[in-house]
């Protein structure tokens, strides 16, 4: 038999394998369970309670509560969510707030976190804290947002950059959600906030931050409101420049009544009154509009040579009263005093 060969093997490929051996080792230790905090990726279920199916949020939430105090971890942050959704339910900021500052939300799903940061911004506007729950919404994951969570999700935003002032903002997602909206009440609706936001920009702005071209229906809101602000006192050009709209923007949803009640609404003072108190803020969003409120009921009063003394008083808007002057409304006081509740949105 001859005798066995020997294979040389040249030093820089046994080193070369020596690397690849090492190398593979390392991407199998890598794929075996960690000892480190594995994220959630799946929300925990927790139990429902009968007292949150029977209605009564606040035991449910005061029960949620104790659960949560008898577990850990995930668990424990999904209790305490639960409370807070019970709490606000309910009505009892306070309560879910507390409920909210109590999670690890590090510890909660994408959803979880997504639901906690809704309540958080819920509770922020009913304070009248814009500017927090713009915060709150920012950590919001839009792609993981279910429809119906999507729709308050972008309502929330909406009512927030109205309440810091951002009527751009304000305008801009009033038109996404013009975009996801199928219901004819939250159209009209939604619509009608519109049009107020853009009311609030100079026409200025609206020529700048046209977000379109024609025909698109989010230019076709801009172009619209830009006529009705720069030739509103000019009721010729005016005319010309809505029918030339008109043409450019061809079935635009924008109902026409929503702009002709802007240019025919005008402002008067009673003669039958002696008295009228007017109560307008001075600080907050609103103050602009406020102050055009103000010039034009004093210009009504001296073009009507009414005899009635006009009293102004500075208010100041809290939570949810920051959005319920949708109409003008008038209240004739047993004093004889006129209360006028204007229109600021």
């Amino acid at each position: 038999m001859p005798p066995r060969q020997l294979r040389y093997r040249h030093p820089m490929l046994l080193k070369h394998r020596l690397w690849l051996t090492t190398i593979t080792l390392l991407m199998l230790s890598a794929c075996q369970p960690g000892t480190g905090t594995i994220p959630v990726t799946k929300p925990i279920q927790v139990e429902t309670l009968s007292s949150e199916l029977s209605g009564d949020y606040q035991l449910a939430g005061e029960q949620y509560l104790q659960l949560a105090t008898e577990h850990e971890g995930a668990e424990q942050a999904a209790y305490y969510l639960k409370a807070a959704s019970m709490f606000w339910r309910e009505g009892a900021a306070k309560d879910s707030q507390a409920a909210l500052d109590k999670i690890n939300k590090t510890l909660l799903a994408s959803s979880q976190r997504n639901q906690a940061a809704l309540i958080a911004a819920n509770i922020a506007l009913f304070n009248a804290d814009g500017q927090s729950a713009l915060d709150a919404l920012a950590i919001t994951n839009e792609k993981n947002l279910s429809a119906t969570d999507n729709k308050n999700y972008l309502q929330l935003k909406a009512d927030a950059y109205a309440l810091t002032g951002n009527w751009l903002e304000a305008a801009n997602t009033h038109l996404a959600l013009e975009k996801i909206l199928t219901d004819e009440t939250a159209l009209a609706n939604n619509r009608e906030a519109l049009w107020q936001s853009l009311l609030q920009m100079t026409p200025q702005a609206l020529d700048l931050f046209n977000p379109g071209y024609p025909p698109s229906e989010d230019s076709g809101w801009f172009a619209l409101a830009y006529n009705i602000k720069a030739y509103q006192s000019n009721p010729e050009v005016l005319q010309v420049a809505l029918e030339d709209w008109a043409r450019t923007y061809p079935n635009h949803p924008a109902d026409p009544a929503i702009y002709k009640q802007t240019l025919e609404a005008g402002t008067f003072i009673p003669k039958d009154v002696d008295d009228i108190a007017v109560l307008l803020p001075t600080t907050g969003p609103f103050v602009e509009a406020a102050a055009a409120v103000k010039e034009a009921i004093i210009a009504a009063h001296f073009a009507s040579n009414s005899t009635a003394q006009l009293e102004f008083y500075a208010i100041v808007l809290h939570g949810y009263w920051l959005k319920r002057f949708h109409q003008s409304v008038f209240f004739l006081m047993p004093d004889g005093y006129l209360l006028l509740l204007t229109n600021f949105l």
